[in-house]
């Protein structure tokens, strides 16, 4: 694909403390029947937020509803990408998990 244009990529910064241990345990897992598309980085994921990944089946898997919740502001603010990293941003009005 080519393009005279730049491709801009845009992401949600997230502190990991926005996630359950047990979110945490399955990002790191993430085998074929995740319903989410995840990354690995040092200290932390790159999730791809895509419409097809059904919230349901997300939470069926055993994530969070706060995981869905954030994937949910990344849609909303037209994300291509949640990136959780334990230096992201922290929020006021979303839940911390101390683990």
């Amino acid at each position: 694909m080519k393009s005279k244009t730049p491709y801009i990529l845009m992401s949600l910064d997230c502190s990991t403390a926005h996630i359950s241990k047990r979110d945490n345990s399955l990002l790191k897992k993430n085998d074929d029947t995740d319903p989410v598309t995840t990354y690995k980085e040092e200290y932390g994921y790159d999730i791809y937020i895509h419409e097809a990944a059904m919230d349901s089946a997300i939470l069926r898997y055993g994530y969070s509803k706060e995981f869905v919740k954030l994937l949910k502001i990344a849609r909303k603010n037209n994300c291509q990408y949640l990136k959780l990293d334990r230096d992201g941003m922290e929020y006021e009005d979303l839940p911390r998990f101390d683990w």
